[in-house]
C-alpha cells in the first residue's frame, strides 16, 4: 500500500475511533444535562419570575427567578423529627396491612419524588403488597396526606438480591403530582454533588435497635467518607459482596447515627442552600447493626443517570443527540 493509502486508512481509523469515543461519552453527558435542566425547571416552577431589562435596546428581556425558601439546612437512629415542608420530596411507601391491624397500610420503606410522575426507591422494597405512595406528610397518619396508587414498578434489570448490587427501582404513579413549594421533586445528584462530605438521611424507620417503626419522619446527618477503603474493609471477607463503584457509604463512626429498618429506599441527600433544593446522592440499601460505629451502604445515584433519565424522561432521552454538548 502506498504512503497516500496508509495516510487515508489512518485518517479513517482515527475518525471511527473518535466517533465511538463521542458515543460513549455523550450518553452520560446527555443524562447529566437533562437532569440539570429538570432540576432547574422544578425550582423555577415554584419561584417568582422577574424580567431583567438591560440598557442595550437590542437585548431581549430575560427572566430571573427568586424563591422564598421554607427549608432548613439539615446539618434514623440518633435522629430528630423534621419540620413540615423540610423535605418536600419525601415519600412513604404503603403496603397492604395484615387484617388484624387497625390501619389499612403499613409503611415499611421510603422513596424520593424525582418528577411529577416517578418515585425512586430501592429494588429490595418491591413486593406484591406494595400499593401506594404517600406524599406531603411528616406524620404518616396525617389526614391531609396525598395518596397515589403505584401504577408500575420498574426494578433495575441487573439487581441482585444476594449482593444488593443495582438496588434501585422506579415507581410510576397513577397521576401527576401537582408541584408546589411544599411538594416538589428532589434533584438527582451528578458527580459535582458528591464533593459534599456530609449528607442527611430521612425516613420513618426504627429510631432504635429494638424500637418500632416511627410514624414521624426523622433525619440524621452522616459523614460521607472521601476514602472508601475503610468502608470497603467493613464489607469484605468470605461470603460478603465487595463494595463496588455504584455504591456509596455514609455513617457515623461514633455510632448512634444511622439509617435503620424501615428507612430502606429513602434518600441520602445534600442541601443546596443557595438554590433551596436537595440533591439525591444515594438510596438506602443495607447496613449492619443499626446505630453501630460502621458505615451503611447506599445505591449511588450518579452512576444510574442514564438508566433513570431514559425511563423518567423518555422524550428528552430520545432527543439526546440534539442537546448542545
Amino acid at each position: 500500500m502506498s504512503c497516500r493509502g496508509l495516510l487515508r486508512l489512518a485518517i479513517l481509523l482515527a475518525t471511527i475511533l473518535a466517533s465511538v469515543t463521542v458515543v460513549l461519552a455523550t450518553d452520560k453527558e446527555a443524562a447529566t444535562r437533562i437532569v440539570d435542566s429538570k432540576c432547574l425547571d422544578y425550582v423555577n416552577m415554584v419561584s417568582t419570575p422577574h424580567d431583567i431589562i438591560t440598557l442595550d435596546l437590542d437585548s431581549p428581556v430575560r427572566q430571573s427567578y427568586t424563591l422564598q425558601c421554607p427549608l432548613q439546612n439539615p446539618y434514623v437512629v440518633g435522629g430528630k423529627a423534621v419540620q413540615k415542608d423540610e423535605f418536600p420530596h419525601m415519600v412513604a411507601l404503603g403496603y397492604v396491612a395484615p387484617a388484624f391491624q387497625r390501619n389499612n397500610w403499613k409503611f415499611q420503606c421510603g422513596g424520593t419524588l424525582i418528577s411529577e410522575l416517578f418515585v425512586l426507591t430501592a429494588a429490595h422494597c418491591i413486593n406484591r403488597d406494595l400499593r401506594i405512595a404517600r406524599l406531603g406528610v411528616v406524620d404518616v397518619d396525617d389526614p391531609d396526606a396525598q395518596d397515589f396508587r403505584i401504577e408500575k414498578e420498574i426494578i433495575h434489570e441487573e439487581y441482585s438480591p444476594a449482593t444488593k448490587y443495582n438496588d434501585l427501582a422506579l415507581l410510576r404513579l397513577d397521576r401527576n403530582v401537582s408541584i408546589t413549594l411544599h411538594l416538589r421533586p428532589a434533584c438527582l445528584a451528578t458527580d459535582r454533588a458528591e464533593r459534599n462530605r456530609r449528607a442527611t438521611v430521612t425516613g420513618w424507620g426504627k429510631t432504635g435497635r429494638v424500637s418500632e417503626l416511627s410514624n414521624v419522619l426523622n433525619k440524621v446527618s452522616l459523614d460521607v467518607p472521601e476514602d472508601r477503603r475503610a468502608c470497603a474493609r467493613m464489607y469484605s471477607g468470605p461470603g460478603k459482596a465487595k463494595l463496588v463503584d455504584s455504591q456509596i457509604c455514609a455513617g457515623s463512626l461514633a455510632g448512634e447515627q444511622d439509617a435503620c429498618q424501615g428507612d430502606s429506599g429513602g434518600p441520602l441527600q445534600v442541601f443546596d442552600e443557595d438554590k433551596c433544593r436537595y440533591h439525591l446522592l444515594g438510596v438506602v440499601s443495607y447496613g449492619k447493626i443499626c446505630g453501630s460505629a460502621e458505615y451503611g451502604v447506599y445505591t449511588r445515584v450518579s452512576r444510574y443517570l442514564e438508566w433513570i433519565v431514559a425511563r423518567v424522561w423518555p422524550a428528552e432521552w430520545a432527543r439526546k443527540e440534539e442537546w448542545d454538548y
